[in-house]
């Protein structure tokens, strides 16, 4: 029973004899170039292939730099100026996106007077709304007609001149941006819906909003991409970044070696806010008894001016854990007693009487205003 063996190539002696018969170009290639031929040679030997089928098909090349190009052991020479051109092209794009965010954002600015005038005289609530959606609609018609097929939505340059004004400033303003690096930061703003005013989410606290100001920096400053910008506002935030799981690499000289301590990686782990400040509700052991929980849950909101705005982002901003929401919704159930439904009620009630003899919410300013 025979054994396979491992094909052995030929000495580069003997592979530079066939060479130099049977291919006519060898000899006058340089001895790197042949060095390069015999290492192809002496890897294709691995698959069986002897010498002389290996020059012989060398030589139906026109030439040494031919050849090693198709077999990859050179790389084909770059066209002159090629580098130079795409050096120009990457001008290009930047100049591009940081124009685009010009105008978008100079939409975003005019649209939002046209809301601020129009808004302005108008205090009921459903009023407003409906009044704002002509607005924004009558302002998509005009950017429509001006860009035929490739105009942006109006929201979203509502949104990006939001991020101008609570990122930006007079040494790093927004329009330095190119409109991708601007966009990364949308997600970290709200707008209140019965006003016409942007801040940061509830759920950022405020060691979280300082680091991403640090962001906004390091996007004005130095040279990252869009994609550098979102992962850099993603790990701050505690979400998954676009390319991986690492920290995003950035073209600072500064780099933060290993054992430094990172404040992005920092601020992700801090955990949100609650919902009401130290003096509107004192630090408490959270109960376990369902009804005791329903009335945490009712009174929460109240005693807040935008008590409102806290109820109808709970389901948008409160993030819970597969099993936290399964918990949340059997204790609601409450095994068919009601007893956290109607507590609910109960709580939602007294605090309602109470906030009507001090207007203490939005609408209850408005009217005392």
């Amino acid at each position: 029973m025979s054994q396979a063996t491992n094909p052995v190539p030929v000495q580069q002696a003997e592979f530079d004899s066939a060479a130099r018969t049977a291919i006519g170009w060898y000899a006058a290639s340089t001895p790197e170039q042949q060095a390069l031929l015999y290492a192809d040679y002496a890897k294709a030997s691995g698959s069986d292939i002897s010498v002389s089928d290996y020059v012989k098909d060398a030589a139906e090349w026109p030439s040494m730099v031919e050849y090693l190009t198709d077999v990859g052991a050179i790389k084909p020479d770059e066209p002159k100026g090629l580098k130079e051109a795409f050096e120009r092209y990457e001008t290009a794009v930047q100049e591009y996106a940081v124009n685009e965010s010009k105008g978008q954002l100079d939409v975003g600015k005019w649209a939002q007077r046209v809301l601020d005038v129009g808004l302005k005289p108008i205090v009921d609530v459903a009023d407003r709304r409906k009044k704002r959606g002509q607005l924004v609609q009558q302002c998509q018609s005009s950017l429509n007609l001006a860009c035929v097929g490739s105009a942006p939505t109006v929201d979203k340059c509502l949104r990006l001149y939001a991020v101008s004004q609570v990122y930006g400033s007079k040494e790093q303003p927004a329009a330095k941006l190119g409109i991708g690096k601007l966009r990364a930061f949308e997600s970290t703003l709200f707008r209140e819906k019965d006003g016409e005013l942007w801040a940061f989410k509830d759920t950022i606290p405020e060691a979280q909003q300082t680091v991403l100001k640090e962001v906004w920096s390091k996007a004005c400053t130095e040279a990252l991409s869009a994609t550098d910008v979102q992962d850099l506002v993603s790990a701050v935030l505690g979400k998954p970044l676009s390319a991986s799981k690492e920290t995003p690499k950035t073209d600072s000289a500064d780099e933060v070696k290993p054992e430094a301590s990172n404040p992005i990686t920092e601020a992700s782990s801090v955990k949100p806010e609650p919902n009401t400040t130290v003096e509107e509700r004192k630090p408490e052991v959270a109960p376990e008894n369902p009804v005791e929980c329903a009335k945490r849950m009712a009174s929460l909101p109240y005693g807040r001016p935008d008590s409102e705005m806290v109820w109808r982002n709970f389901g948008s901003h409160v993030a819970l854990s597969e099993k936290d929401a399964a918990a949340f919704v059997h204790g609601l159930a409450d095994a068919g007693r009601l007893q956290v439904l109607a507590q609910i009620a109960k709580t939602a009630v007294e605090a309602a009487k109470h906030l009507a003899s001090a207007p203490k919410t939005v609408e209850g300013a408005r009217k005392v205003a």
